[in-house]
Order: structure tokens, then C-alpha cells, then sequence
């Protein structure tokens, strides 16, 4: 069943979110975060839920709501008509879903990035490799990196893929005449079911387009039901996992670190080289953003 599940994703974001990485991917954060990076070996992956996006996941669930409803209008006939209720009845157990994701930037010296994300004077970007980034926790089937999506049209191309997937699969189960129809439309709502997090997991309001993010994103189960550690938000308790990079015996593989505007340039520059050194990460190059930014 996992393979199953796991292989029409490919298809899914064939065009769009499947597009090629860019030669290096960094990750915004603090003086605290850097050393825990460095530290830990890992990244920490926030429940989507506890992100600054207030529509995460609720954008996804509104837009496939209405095509659902707009095919379920138009539906031809009995079979399709039981789908589309099936799936549009997914919709209200999907919107406790949990899908726990890294947010990376195109983008190293992004001021809105540095605002947004990194204490004033004291922010960092770490650039690291996709290839690094896919080899985390070594798991390749359920790990995905993948780009967001802020183009309302991209969004309904992917949702009618999503759909159109669990179509195929209930006129594949029909034509086979292998099993009851009850069955094939409960089996048609746990993959359905399956997918949807990672779908909903890409899909962001067009006003967060500047950060030209992308995801490293797994379910609640790529975890193996570890439950989450929380950490301290601004309004609340934060639940998180950690996708690791690196184990104690090796060091951590880091292209590049981009140091925010602070008014202490060449010092926090031999900061980083010295974590760097100590950590055995010798190779990565270090500079300083120019962005005239002071918050100082």
C-alpha cells in the first residue's frame, strides 16, 4: 500500500512544483538556530499548522472544496457523483492533518527574509545542496522537496491532478471487477487521504511569492509516530520534528552561510568560520549580506 500511495506523487507535480532546484537552497535563522543546526546535525520540520502563514493548509482545503463541488454539479453519472461526496466529505477530516515541513529560499540575502524570520542584527541564511537536503534521515520514498506554489491557476491545475488521480483508481477498480464498490470508495478516500497533505503542503497565498520558497515536507508518519518535541512560539507552544543531516561522525555539509545586516560585519564573519572549524565544515564559503538594512 505505501508504494501505492507513494507513486502517483511524481506525476502530481510534473510542470510545477517538480521543477529543477536551484544550484543551492538556504534556510533563514538565528544566532541560536545556526549553532543548533551545527550542533544537532539536523533541521528542525514545524507542523504546518504553527506556521506565519495563517491560511496554511485552509487556502488548499477552501480551493478543493469548490472544484469539488463545481465537478459534482456537473457529474455525468452515479459512479463519479459518490466519488466526488466521498472525497469532498475527506475534506473536514483532512483539516486536522499533520505535515511537518522545512521552509527553504532561492533566495540567500532576501530582506523581507531577514525581517520576517531572523532577530534584528543577528540572522543567518544557510545555503545547502538539494541533493544534501533529499539524502535527510535517509528515507527517499516519503521525504519530498518540493517548490511552492503561489499561482491560483497552479493551485487548481493541481488539485484537478489530485482528483483526476482518485479517478483513475476507482475506473481501474471498476473495470477489474476485483472488489465491492463500498470498498473501492473507502480504499479511493484513504489515498486520497494520503496525498492530500503533501498537495496542501505547497500551496501558498500569492502575497508570500517574494520568498520563493521551497519545502522539505513529510507526514506525521515519516516520523515513525515519534511524538513531536515543542518549542516556544511568540503566542504559543510549537510542535516540531527534526529531519537529520549529518550524524556525529560527520560533519555537516553546508554550502554556504549569508550573515544578515548587523553592525558588526568582520567579527560575526570570523564567528562563523570559527563554528565552522569546530564543527569540521570547512568548505563553505562565508560572506555578509549588503543590504542596507539597520535596525541598530
Amino acid at each position: 500500500m505505501a508504494a501505492k500511495r507513494a507513486a502517483p506523487l511524481a506525476t502530481l507535480f510534473s510542470g510545477l512544483a517538480a521543477r529543477r532546484a536551484p544550484g543551492v537552497l538556504y534556510h533563514y535563522t538565528s544566532q541560536q538556530g545556526l549553532i543548533g543546526i551545527f550542533q544537532s546535525g539536523s533541521f528542525w520540520a514545524t507542523n504546518i499548522r504553527y506556521l506565519n502563514d495563517a491560511k496554511e493548509f485552509e487556502l488548499a482545503l477552501e480551493l478543493l472544496d469548490d472544484v469539488l463541488h463545481s465537478k459534482l454539479q456537473t457529474a455525468s453519472n452515479k459512479y463519479d457523483q459518490a466519488l466526488y461526496t466521498v472525497l469532498q466529505e475527506s475534506l473536514n477530516q483532512a483539516s486536522g492533518s499533520d505535515v511537518y515541513v522545512t521552509s527553504f529560499s532561492e533566495d540567500g540575502d532576501q530582506l523581507g527574509q531577514w525581517r520576517a524570520y531572523c532577530p534584528a542584527g543577528s540572522g543567518y541564511a544557510v545555503g545547502l545542496l538539494p541533493a544534501v537536503l533529499r539524502r535527510a534521515h535517509g528515507s527517499y520514498d516519503r521525504l519530498l522537496l518540493l517548490r511552492c506554489l503561489y499561482d491560483e491557476d497552479e493551485h487548481r491545475t493541481l488539485l484537478h491532478r489530485l482528483i483526476g488521480l482518485a479517478e483513475t483508481y476507482i475506473h481501474d477498480a471498476k473495470v477489474a471487477q476485483s472488489t465491492n464498490p463500498d470498498r473501492v470508495y473507502r480504499e479511493a478516500f484513504k489515498l486520497f487521504d494520503a496525498w492530500l497533505p503533501t498537495v496542501a503542503a505547497v500551496i501558498k497565498h500569492s502575497s508570500f511569492s517574494e520568498e520563493r520558497e521551497w519545502r522539505l515536507l513529510a507526514p506525521t508518519a515519516f516520523f515513525d509516530h515519534e511524538p513531536p518535541s515543542v518549542r516556544s512560539g511568540r503566542s504559543m507552544l510549537i510542535p516540531y520534528q527534526q529531519f537529520a543531516l549529518s550524524d556525529s561522525e560527520t560533519a555537516m555539509q553546508v554550502s554556504s552561510i549569508v550573515i544578515g545586516p548587523t553592525p558588526h560585519s568582520s567579527l560575526a564573519e570570523q564567528g562563523v568560520r570559527a563554528l565552522c572549524v569546530f564543527h569540521g565544515t570547512r568548505n563553505a564559503s562565508i560572506e555578509v549580506s549588503d543590504i542596507p538594512y539597520r535596525t541598530w
